[in-house]
């Protein structure tokens, strides 16, 4: 558009022109004088930035200068400015071109070893005689000269997007050879390209340091093996909603991250034998200036570098809960079922209590102090210590070459010998205003009956049993299911949310979970934030033996609002769907049930199972997160 009417805008001043041409017969010019002197300038095809070479003594490097009129031999005056370190670059008074000769040579001096590598300076060369010059080229040069570190190219290696744009690219990896630590990787985001909203921005390169105990970051001096320091970088992606380039940033950058525990994500996985890395992981912050962005910091595979020579090894592990097994000597067993990839060939396995965190058990498990049960693939038993009992977990745990490679939990409950806090209250109704309309072409929400459970050791706490089971109208078109209970916390009626949980339905899409968005702004915010969210509006309420949630407002650049949701529906991928568009999220506990809603339930059932034998599964369009917030970075302020 901006050329159509550039085009339309020269054709009428073309009209104007010839209008005013046929209205006189005069005409009157001011000739231009010729330039006198013979026009000495800079060319534009001088370099803007030199590097330098390290070495001892004096070198030199040359800087052309050309010149119009070049039959006579003419001597010019020739100075210079240097923005830093004027003592260690010198250039001659003057420079003579040669009779016949239209190009010069300024020969200019400095001592690397003295100026020292990536210490850059500025250069300024000046025609010292305003006579010799003219006014149709530069009477001055400027450039940008630096010793850079040198680099020894390792090979080819890759670089992969987890997050992004979910591609791999193969990549140059240099080695600095005075600082083994440090490697560049060439051209990381050249996959940009391939998409209209590039912009061409994107970093040539990123420089890797592996951190050493006892260095500092940010102020932070290191006390862990391995962690990778990496420069910010540029996707080249230009955001169509915000109008702002894509970057990746180490949570150093910003200052609330800047803690050792903040960088644990972005290290070396793996060594090779002859001591470089093998494979890298960065858990950066993609972040758009002024906008904000994803924070994944404490996200594994979000970026990973593998170096020239490393052959990826197959720790694949995959775990799911089957059930308790009780044997003939009284021996409980928790099982399930692992699949494990090639070279998964030493796997452990424990059962623990639900809070413990499995990466702790892993440690735990490697250093000897906790007794496990080698597994293979396919269905396993793991023994449940005697008085374990409650909600718990299988841990299982890929081991080689004493380094965990792998970790994985299914958690379930068991009572043994221990009292059941879960208490059934009976058949409820549940309005599914996540799911259901997700994958459904009118978006409606569905109404049908769940078993409520209360927690007698903690009033007010209450789980819809199995959910999105055989009663979810979407269940029957799974490719997958595990039984999976949502639990609500209403203890305070006035600040009812729950957290994101799974549940345990796969449409295709992955297994989803899903959360309320007070839940989502709790989970992130804490409990120390409990009456500032509830008092903004952020938590549902129960009344009179039926919970409700509240809805916000998605609005646009131009604060215009686009449609409200409750909640969000997650996957494995950390896509996300704001979900509850229709607002109408809700449970209904049993005493709360009148027989007319019950009786519209199984109506509303009933036609449901028609429509989707008629239909059959209806899937949205695919979208990716990159039209999304993932619900790690949807935190916005509360004012927002």
């Amino acid at each position: 558009m901006k050329k159509l009417i550039k085009f339309a805008y020269t054709a009428v001043l073309g009209v104007a022109i010839l209008a005013t041409a046929a209205c006189t017969d005069e005409y009157s010019y001011d000739s231009i004088a010729p330039e006198s002197g013979q026009e000495v300038f800079f060319p534009t095809t001088n370099a803007s930035s030199v590097s330098l070479n390290m070495a001892e003594g004096t070198q030199t490097f040359n800087v052309p200068i050309t010149r119009i009129k070049a039959a006579e031999p003419l001597t010019v005056g020739i100075s210079m400015q240097v923005a830093k370190n004027s003592t260690l670059f010198s250039v001659p008074s003057t420079v003579t071109f040669a009779a016949g000769e239209s190009v010069a040579n300024i020969p200019v001096s400095y001592n690397a070893a003295e100026l020292g590598y990536e210490n850059p300076d500025t250069l300024t060369i000046s025609i010292a005689d305003p006579t010799a010059t003219t006014p149709y080229g530069a009477n001055t040069y400027k450039c940008i000269v630096m010793v850079p570190s040198p680099l020894e190219l390792l090979g080819t290696g890759s670089f992969t997007d987890n997050f992004w744009f979910e591609e791999t690219a193969p990549v140059q990896i240099y080695q600095n050879t005075l600082n083994p630590n440090e490697f560049r990787v060439m051209d990381p985001f050249a996959m940009c390209t391939k998409y209209s909203a590039c912009t061409g921005n994107q970093s040539p390169y990123v420089t890797l340091t592996v951190l050493q105990p006892g260095e500092t970051l940010a102020g932070v001096e290191i006390t862990q093996n391995d962690l990778v320091y990496f420069s910010s970088m540029n996707t080249g992606y230009l955001h169509s909603s915000y109008g702002a380039e894509i970057w990746l940033h180490h949570p150093a950058a910003f200052s609330s991250l800047r803690t050792e525990s903040a960088w644990t994500y972005s290290k070396v996985i793996e060594y090779q034998e002859n001591g470089l890395p093998g494979r890298v992981q960065l858990a950066p912050y993609y972040y758009m200036d002024g906008v904000g962005g994803w924070n994944n910091t404490q996200s594994k595979d979000i970026v990973i570098i593998d170096f020239p020579g490393y052959v990826a090894r197959d720790y694949t592990l995959g775990l799911s809960y089957s059930g308790v097994f009780t044997d003939a000597q009284g021996v409980v067993f928790a099982e399930g079922i692992a699949t494990l990839g090639e070279d998964a060939t030493d796997a452990r396995a424990v059962v623990v209590s639900a809070d413990a965190d499995p990466e702790a058990v892993a440690d735990a498990i490697l250093a000897g102090d906790l007794e496990y049960t080698s597994v293979a693939a396919g269905q396993i038993r793991v023994p449940i210590e005697e008085g374990l009992t409650g909600k718990l977990q299988i841990v299982v745990v890929v081991v080689d070459d004493n380094k965990v490679r792998a970790i994985d939990s299914a958690f379930f409950e068991y009572y043994g010998g221990g009292k059941n806090p879960w208490e059934s209250l009976g058949m409820g109704l549940f309005t599914d205003d996540f799911v259901y309309p997700l994958y459904t072409e009118s978006g409606a929400s569905a109404t049908y009956q769940v078993e409520i459970q209360a927690n007698t050791e903690e009033p007010g706490l209450y789980r819809l049993v199995d959910p999105y089971g055989p009663n979810h109208p979407y269940y029957q078109y799974a490719d997958s299911y595990k039984k999976a209970s949502i639990e609500v916390n209403a203890t305070d009626p006035d600040g009812v949310y729950f957290f994101q949980q799974s549940t345990g339905l796969d449409l295709g899409d992955g297994e989803m979970s899903i959360l309320t968005e007070g839940g989502n702004y709790y989970e992130y915010y804490g409990p120390d934030y409990y009456e500032t969210l509830k008092n903004a509006g952020y938590f549902g309420k129960l009344e009179n033996g039926v919970i409700t949630f509240p809805s916000f407002n998605k609005k646009d650049d131009a604060g215009e609002v686009q449609y409200t949701y409750q909640g969000w529906v997650v996957f494995p991928d950390e896509s996300a769907y704001r979900m509850g568009r229709n607002g109408e999220l809700k449970i209904v506990l049993p005493s709360a049930v009148t027989a007319s809603a019950r009786k519209a339930a199984a109506s509303q059932a009933k036609a449901r199972n028609f429509e989707s034998r008629l239909k059959g599964n209806i899937k949205p369009e695919k979208r990716t997160k990159r039209s999304y917030c993932n619900v790690v970075t949807s935190h916005l302020l509360l004012t927002d």
